[in-house]
């Protein structure tokens, strides 16, 4: 049996009956709100790294041991220093780049083979 869009589901005589379309609609909503909803914890936690930009690089260390990460890698390319910090607990993984000493940069990474959830 092929259903379309507008295929209905059986209900009992004088009940509601729902098609296909509702069905699509609500759970279009509920992905839409829960997007919403979402949206603020990922932009807190990119908001808790964007302070370290700029700091000494030991002491962004310090702070990402402190926030529950560790390294799991580290590479160098010229003069800057790339290392990968990763949290199962947070979920989190992150690279952080550290050139003169400074952090230039914090993002996520979550494809990088190190980091497990």
């Amino acid at each position: 049996m092929a259903f379309g869009v507008d295929a209905r589901i059986a209900a009992p005589r004088g009940k509601m009956t729902i098609t296909k379309r509702h069905v699509v609609r609500n759970a279009s909503v509920l992905l839409a709100v829960t997007a919403m909803a979402i949206a603020p914890i990922s932009a807190k936690k990119a908001d808790s790294r964007r302070d370290l930009v700029g700091a000494r690089g030991a002491r962004a260390e310090d702070v990402l041991r402190e926030r529950g990460l560790r390294v799991v890698d580290s590479y160098d390319s010229g003069r800057k220093i790339h290392s990968i910090w990763n949290s199962l607990r947070g979920r989190e993984c992150v690279e952080m780049t550290v050139s003169n000493d400074r952090v230039e940069g914090i993002n996520d990474v979550r494809g990088h083979p190190r980091c497990r959830w």
